[in-house]
């Protein structure tokens, strides 16, 4: 009786075993994530700014710039109208969602950032708005300048790397890229959300 009562206990465990491993396969390759929440907490209209190495916007040396996708890719360009002015052509739809983190959707073409990849190779596109974990941007404080400005890394919440500036490119702009997220806090990984009104 004993032996049939622990062959029936082990069999009961081994099926559980692999009913949770087959439900967590299912979810996984259903979405590539374990269930993120679709629901938008806050929304807001935003440029998302880079200050440049001297990080005062405004001045006569300023090198700001803000995120702008165009038919070459991704890339920071010089901030047009001075201060903190956001064009049109640079303004994101930052959606704050309930399970954390932002979804980034660039308000000209409303597609949205997009981390790709990973490790050295990982870069950043604008794909079809799907709120999935490669879409998932999350925002660790940084630091406040004198200014009274806060700053923010852009981590993806698929590959744990940071939004920054990579190589120039014509015109002053510079090609956006996805970098190992440093603890030094550089410069090219300090974004500001800009206010659109």
């Amino acid at each position: 009786m004993l032996i049939s009562a622990t062959v029936v206990l082990a069999v009961l465990v081994g099926v559980g075993v692999v009913a949770f491993l087959h439900s967590r396969g299912t979810s996984t390759a259903q979405g590539g994530q374990l269930r993120l929440s679709t629901k938008i907490t806050s929304q807001q209209s935003v440029g998302l700014a880079n200050l440049g190495r001297t990080g005062r916007a405004g001045s006569s040396s300023s090198s700001a710039t803000l995120l702008f996708a165009g038919a070459g890719g991704l890339f920071f360009t010089p901030s047009n109208g001075g201060g903190e002015t956001v064009q049109s052509s640079q303004q994101w739809q930052a959606d704050q969602m309930g399970g954390g983190g932002f979804v980034l959707l660039f308000s000209p073409n409303g597609r949205c950032l997009t981390a790709v990849g990973s490790g050295g190779r990982a870069t950043v596109q604008l794909g079809p708005c799907d709120t999935r974990l490669d879409q998932r941007w999350y925002h660790p404080y940084e630091r406040t300048d004198a200014q009274g400005r806060d700053y923010w890394a852009l981590r993806s919440a698929s590959n744990g790397r940071c939004l920054g500036l990579g190589t120039a490119s014509s015109g002053g702009s510079v090609v956006a890229e996805l970098q190992r997220c440093s603890a030094d806090k550089p410069w090219q990984q300090l974004i500001m959300f800009w206010s659109a009104y």
